[in-house]
């Protein structure tokens, strides 16, 4: 018990901070891969999980410490805001190479580590299933991050080592806050954007607590075989249930009202 091991990207906040906290409560060693350490953790360890020679330096510097991962946690993530077209390439690429490219670069490096019986849990987002407007360069990142681990889940199924995609609804967390992004606009959105994001950002009261987080990762990581897919909030699984029992234009018809304000 003692001796499990669990590597969690983004680790001291939202998500990836709450999961650790279940993983420590369950007896596991956890090592952090963060952006920084301003509290001078020892268990973490400073990494850009975006840059790859970062994350092959981390993981040096993890296998003088251990010899093994039980658990690795992909909880770092990225957010941004904006009608595709108005999105500024550096803003893109930040996403894509934290969300996605990250993910990856952590995963090769982890895997040589990891035996029969561990898992991998890649925190995505329901937005990855359900993609909104002003948000497309983040859902489709997710998306691929979904699709990725689904893919992953084959690949290491004869290996014995579970591959599980969470994903989270409306958390609170302060990844709302931590999102960049201008609200840009021209003649064809209008104000459509503005009203889009605020009403999204003024839902602060409608988020659900991170400790329904909690308890899904808590029910996967005691599972034998963790779930390919693993949706939370309930209300989310009914949104997931509807787009797979409508048409997909009828489906994005209830995107549409629900975010696009006149």
């Amino acid at each position: 018990m003692e001796n499990r091991i669990a590597v969690v990207t983004g680790g001291l906040s939202g998500i990836g901070k709450a999961i650790c906290e279940v993983l420590e409560a369950q007896n596991y060693k956890v090592y952090i891969l963060s952006r920084s350490n301003l509290e001078k953790k020892n268990n973490v360890i400073v990494c850009d999980v975006s840059k790859s020679e970062q994350v092959k330096k981390a993981f040096e510097e993890l296998k003088a410490q251990v010899n093994k991962i039980d658990v690795l946690v992909n909880s770092a993530g990225f957010g941004g805001i904006g009608a595709l077209e108005l999105c500024e390439e550096e803003l893109i690429r930040k996403m894509y190479d934290t969300n996605v490219f990250g993910t990856i670069f952590v995963i090769q490096q982890a895997l040589p580590l990891m035996n029969r019986g561990s898992k991998i849990f890649n925190i995505s987002s329901m937005q990855s299933l359900a993609p909104v407007p002003f948000k497309s360069i983040y859902s489709s990142s997710k998306a691929a991050v979904t699709n990725l681990t689904y893919a992953l889940r084959i690949e290491l199924a004869e290996a014995g080592i579970s591959v599980c995609c969470m994903c989270p609804g409306d958390i609170k967390t302060n990844f709302t806050k931590n999102r960049i992004g201008e609200i840009k606009t021209n003649e064809r959105y209008g104000d459509k954007i503005e009203k889009c994001v605020n009403w999204q950002d003024n839902r602060e009261d409608k988020r659900s607590d991170v400790k329904v987080v909690k308890k899904a990762f808590l029910k996967q990581l005691k599972r034998k075989n963790c779930k390919p897919l693993v949706i939370m909030p309930f209300k989310y699984k009914v949104i997931n249930l509807y787009s797979r029992l409508v048409s997909t234009k009828t489906y994005l018809k209830s995107i549409k009202k629900m975010f696009i304000k006149k």
